[in-house]
This record gives C-alpha cells, sequence and structure tokens, in this order.
C-alpha cells in the first residue's frame, strides 16, 4: 500500500490508448522527508481531512487531522504532527524477531527443552531518553500439548512502561516437540531411579 500512496504521480494503462496521469492528492509526499502516504479526504461535515504517514530513522509515525479549514491547512497540521513526533519520540527494541526469551520443559515431550521466541521484532516508541522506563516480562502456557508444531504459541511476552502494561506479544516455539514414546519415557523413569 504505502509503494502506492508513496508515489507521487504515474501514468496508467501505459500499453493502451487511454494512458492516463494520475498526481497524488497528498502534497506532503513531495513536501516532507520521509513522507509515504496514506488518505486525503473532504465532505462538507468533515472538512478537509488526511491520514498521514512518514518514516525517519527506523520510526514509523501516522498523524490523523479532520475538519481542516482548507487543503493547505491539512498539510501543514499534519506535518506539524508527524514533526513534532520524530523530534520527541524513539523506537525502542524490546527483542528481535525468533529471539530467545525463556527455555520450556516438556516433561513427555521428544526433545525435553525448546525455546519460547519472538514471533515478530518487537518495538515500542517512547519518548526520547524514556527507554529505561520500557521492561518485558514472559508468561508460558501452564500446559504445553503436545505435538508442538514450529511457530506453535507457548506463551506471550508482556512489555510494561513503568508498571503499566502496555502491549502483549505471542512467544512460539522455536522447534516442533513430539511425543515421547512410551520406550522413551520409561528409559527415563529408570534414570530418575537410578
Amino acid at each position: 500500500l504505502l509503494a502506492i500512496t508513496g508515489t507521487y504521480d504515474a501514468y496508467i494503462r501505459e500499453d493502451s490508448a487511454q494512458k492516463f496521469w494520475l498526481v497524488n492528492t497528498n502534497k506532503l509526499i513531495r513536501q516532507m522527508q520521509g513522507a509515504d502516504g496514506l488518505k486525503t479526504g473532504y465532505t462538507a461535515a468533515a472538512g478537509h481531512c488526511l491520514s498521514a504517514s512518514a518514516q525517519r530513522n527506523g520510526i514509523e509515525l501516522i498523524a490523523v487531522v479532520l475538519h481542516c479549514a482548507s487543503s493547505a491547512d491539512r498539510f501543514t497540521a499534519a506535518k506539524a504532527l508527524l514533526d513534532y513526533g520524530f523530534a520527541n519520540f524513539e523506537t525502542c527494541v524490546i527483542a528481535e524477531k525468533g529471539q530467545a526469551i525463556e527455555e520450556i520443559r516438556v516433561e513427555n515431550g521428544q526433545p525435553q527443552t525448546l525455546k519460547a521466541v519472538t514471533a515478530d521484532r518487537i518495538t515500542c516508541l517512547t519518548e526520547k531518553g524514556g527507554k529505561g522506563d520500557i521492561s518485558s516480562k514472559a508468561k508460558i502456557d501452564e500446559k504445553v500439548h503436545l505435538p508442538l508444531k514450529k511457530g506453535d504459541k507457548v506463551g506471550v511476552l508482556n512489555v510494561y512502561q513503568g508498571d503499566e502494561k502496555i502491549a502483549e506479544y505471542p512467544l512460539v516455539a522455536e522447534i516442533s516437540v513430539e511425543k515421547a514414546s512410551f520406550g522413551e519415557l520409561a528409559k527415563r523413569l529408570v534414570k530418575k531411579i537410578f
């Protein structure tokens, strides 16, 4: 979507006699560094509106302005919001995609241990200098059902800002785990006894 909404102008139907040139109604695409979308709009009741998105230094922001008096006002207001966001906020990386968070023991599994990993890269937006206030804690499901496939959910990673929980992300199995055979379970029991 951003590849389309971030394009300022383009021809469509180039291979036909009805070649047509389109120009994006979102003027921020040309006026603001990193602007890549999204949608302009107008109705008599809502006035001039804009959902504007932009990316800079790994941060993606969206500003929504409604009921502006003119088209120019909506671009000015959205740009001011986005500039404020980029000047005052930063991305805090909590975990990379596939990062091992906790090791889980599966008593009747083969193998008996696996790692709970993040399904995606986990980030949050914080005020500049506020990264120290962000923490995370894993909560592993009480019961893991076998067989377990790689990528199955095994828990969650809760993200906190101070004492307040601000987000929850899935933790998944790094590998598949089968149910151990009767022979394997008997071997484990004997090993425990001796």
